[in-house]
């Protein structure tokens, strides 16, 4: 079963339960970091772009977390299902998926490139 855990700190992961492993207070296995960061760049002539970047691996047989960190743990949505077994398969994140990221797990991140105008 395909689920997703919150951590106190705001990391979200997403893992199939059935391949994870708990020892240690720490669970570990193949999981997918859930994020979409949104990167606006402010060029040295002061426009500004604006790129998305969401998850594009599975981390395998890795440390995902500690168990005692974990906030919130629940079965994972029809979408959620999508992007694990979508990554897995090494597919591309359909739309919806992207728009699911972005209303959940948006980072805003400023990249101001004005300080280096005179170089």
């Amino acid at each position: 079963m395909i689920e997703v855990v919150e951590t106190k700190n705001k990391k979200s992961f997403i893992f199939d339960n059935s391949i994870v492993n708990e020892k240690n207070d720490i669970l570990r296995g193949s999981f997918v970091m859930l994020f979409a960061n949104k990167i606006i760049r402010k060029s040295k002539d002061g426009k500004e772009s604006i790129s998305y970047e969401y998850p594009t691996n599975v981390f395998e047989n890795m440390n995902m977390c500690k168990v005692s960190n974990i906030e919130k743990r629940r079965i994972a949505n029809e979408l959620e299902n999508r992007l694990y077994n979508g990554l897995r398969n090494n597919m591309s994140l359909s739309d919806d998926i992207r728009k699911l990221l972005r209303n959940n797990y948006l980072n805003i991140i400023h990249v101001d490139n004005m300080e280096n105008k005179d170089k």
